[in-house]
């Protein structure tokens, strides 16, 4: 019995100085990969392309952070599988007269 109380002693340490130093050692994170997922779902549902061109402004401000040039088009630079599972509801938010561009959520017409 009392091994197997040393045993969960030991494993409950190791993982409570996991834990606690991954919030105390991890850097505050902003921008995440994905921060183009929604922005090429959107280009994919208006221009049936998967190419950030539309969003230059977008890509000025961020610095271009995690896109690429390929033939002249900005394209995200992580996989598209999050952007092919968001289309559903980009098309949604997009036929329901929301605009989802710059990861923002605003009506269309509140002049953006």
């Amino acid at each position: 019995m009392k091994k197997a109380l040393g045993h969960f002693a030991i494993h409950f340490l190791i993982f409570l100085v996991v834990f606690v130093s991954h919030f105390v050692f991890t850097l505050p994170s902003f921008v995440s990969d994905p921060i183009w997922s929604v922005d090429t779902a959107l280009s994919i549902v208006k221009e049936g392309n998967t190419d950030l061109d539309e969003f230059k402004g977008y890509l000025e401000k961020e610095k271009y952070y995690a896109s690429e040039v390929v033939d002249g088009h900005y394209y995200g630079y992580f996989p598209i599988g999050v952007s092919i599972l968001a289309l559903p509801f980009v098309y949604l938010f997009n036929a329901s007269g929301l605009d989802v561009a710059e990861n923002q959520i605003v009506p269309k017409d509140c002049g953006k």
